[in-house]
C-alpha cells in the first residue's frame, strides 16, 4: 500500500527540487543544512541534512516547523548529523593521500 502513496503524481526535476528546498530550509531550521538526493533500498529520495548536537529522534532536536513527507513530488527524508559534518564530509574535496 505504501507504494501507492509514494508513486503518485508528477515529480519536479531533481535539480529544481534541491534548489527550491535549499531556499526554503531557513523556514524549517536555524541550524546549518544541506540538501541532496540519496538512495536507499526502495528508491532515490530528497534528503534534508541538518547539523545538530541532537539526534533527530530525540526531543532536544528542534525544528521551526515539521517537514512534509513529500516535496515537489519526491519522498523527503530528514537526517541529523553532527556539527561540522557538512564541511568535513559532504563538501570535502577529495584527498590526494587516500
Amino acid at each position: 500500500m505504501a507504494s501507492i502513496y509514494w508513486n503518485k503524481g508528477e515529480k519536479a526535476p531533481k535539480e529544481q527540487a534541491v534548489s527550491l528546498l535549499m531556499e526554503e530550509m531557513p523556514e524549517y531550521t536555524d541550524s546549518r543544512f544541506w540538501v541532496r538526493f540519496e538512495s536507499d533500498d526502495t528508491s532515490n529520495h530528497l534528503t534534508a541534512i541538518i547539523e545538530s548536537e541532537h539526534n533527530a529522534t530525540t526531543p532536544e532536536f528542534k525544528l521551526k516547523r515539521a517537514f512534509p513527507p513529500k516535496f515537489m513530488g519526491h519522498r523527503l527524508i530528514v537526517k541529523s548529523v553532527p556539527p561540522d559534518y557538512i564541511d568535513a564530509i559532504i563538501l570535502a574535496k577529495e584527498r590526494d593521500d587516500a
